[in-house]
């Protein structure tokens, strides 16, 4: 069954199985239709949706002011560019489960 849960207002969404996302089993964050990021569970993707939309509301609310599109595109790409590093972390660690 898809999952969708946001917010309208900042075009602000966490969703899984739906039309606008991977068919991975993942909790994906978008943000103005774009993914972001991506979650193992809906919880740890709620958590993440919570911070984003607090760091959006302290910088602005959506609006055709270029300096709020720009600032909304730089913290999209900050929270990609988190997600990548922490996924790269994850693969380089050592030890953990099964090693």
């Amino acid at each position: 069954m898809p999952f969708a849960f946001g917010y309208e207002e900042q075009d602000l969404f966490v969703e899984e199985g739906t039309d606008r996302v991977p068919n991975d089993g993942q909790f994906h964050l978008l943000l103005e239709g774009r993914v972001i990021e991506s979650h193992p569970t809906s919880k740890r993707a709620l958590a993440s949706l919570q911070r984003v939309r607090f760091a959006l509301m302290s910088g602005g609310t959506a609006t055709v002011d270029p300096r709020a599109r720009a600032m909304r595109d730089e913290i999209s790409q900050s929270f990609l560019s988190e997600s990548s590093r922490e996924k790269h972390a994850k693969v380089t660690r050592k030890g953990g489960k099964g090693r």
